[in-house]
């Protein structure tokens, strides 16, 4: 609900004003009500030397394909992620194997 307090928001959530999009906050249960952009998942893998490589390969990439920096970004983050979860899984059932006998 909108108090008298200049667009200010009475209860969970916070009021962004008419320009920005309007509520943004919480939700039914504590969840967000609005999903998170398919980039910020692939920008969470890069940290560190993933963030750099991803730097440098984005803007060469963006120009010559039809993707923003920031996609090229998330695509590069959402690989490097999988490779990595692809090697723990593999590591994980080469253990299993190896106990087993």
């Amino acid at each position: 609900m909108l108090g008298a307090a200049g667009g200010r928001a009475l209860d969970a959530g916070a009021w962004v004003g008419s320009g920005a999009g309007g509520w943004v906050g919480s939700g039914a249960g504590g969840y967000p009500r609005v999903m998170p952009k398919p980039e910020h998942l692939g920008h969470a893998a890069l940290v560190g030397w993933r963030k750099r490589l991803a730097d440098v390969t984005a803007p060469p990439v963006a120009n010559r394909a039809p993707a923003s920096e920031d996609q090229v970004r998330a695509i590069i983050g959402g690989v490097l992620f999988a490779a990595s979860l692809y090697y723990v899984v593999s590591t994980l059932v080469r253990i299993a194997r190896t106990a087993r006998g």
